[in-house]
């Protein structure tokens, strides 16, 4: 079981790190820039730490959705650990200065279709994340539907967050943005899988 567990999270890791990267790539450099010396360095620092912070924030709410998961496959009590990632959910989002009920109810909705998931391919047999979707989901159809839920719920998170901001257009530009990509790499992950 722990293998298992370690590459689904291996697998959200690389997934959040792709996607940070290419979100980092939307905001280029000038040229210039490059010509300073140590410019270069600085810029890949500050670039890694970027991908770091949204791989971390993207990563916080599977990470909870993928721990209850396990816990229930061993047998725990699924009111007990559903209360106990909503309490971290909440001092989670209290801590980002982004706590609203309607961001925390979306949220844990989203950490709920996120615990079937992890779930079905924690009781799926295989011996790579690509093995463990396919017999998980049988067919390209659930796996698809999943992955549509996910992002339905994804871009109800990011406006909830966007209304607590004011409405803010600059924010709302950079979600949407993110949104297309999370699309874009969804897509290409569906097709690797299901071919």
């Amino acid at each position: 079981m722990s293998a298992k567990y370690e590459m689904i999270l291996k697998e959200e890791i690389l997934f959040a790190k792709n996607v940070a990267l290419q979100i980092r790539a939307l905001k280029p450099q000038p040229l210039w820039h490059l010509l300073i010396p140590f410019k270069f360095l600085l810029e890949f620092f500050a670039a890694k730490r970027e991908v770091d912070r949204f791989a971390d924030s993207f990563l916080m709410p599977r990470k909870l959705a993928l721990d209850a998961a396990h816990q229930f496959v061993m047998g725990e009590d699924r009111d007990r650990v559903l209360a106990s990632v909503g309490n971290h959910l909440r001092n989670w989002l209290s801590e980002q200065k982004l706590f609203s009920r309607p961001v925390y109810q979306k949220l844990m909705a989203e950490v709920d279709v996120l615990i079937d998931h992890y779930v079905k391919l924690l009781q799926a047999e295989g011996n790579s994340y690509e093995v463990l979707v396919r017999n998980a989901y049988q067919t390209r159809e659930p796996y698809a539907a999943l992955l549509q839920e996910l992002s339905t719920l994804e871009k109800a998170i990011d406006e909830a967050v966007v209304q607590m901001a004011g409405g803010d257009e600059i924010m709302r530009k950079h979600l949407t943005a993110k949104q297309e990509i999370l699309a874009e790499s969804r897509a290409r992950k569906l097709r690797s899988i299901f071919k």
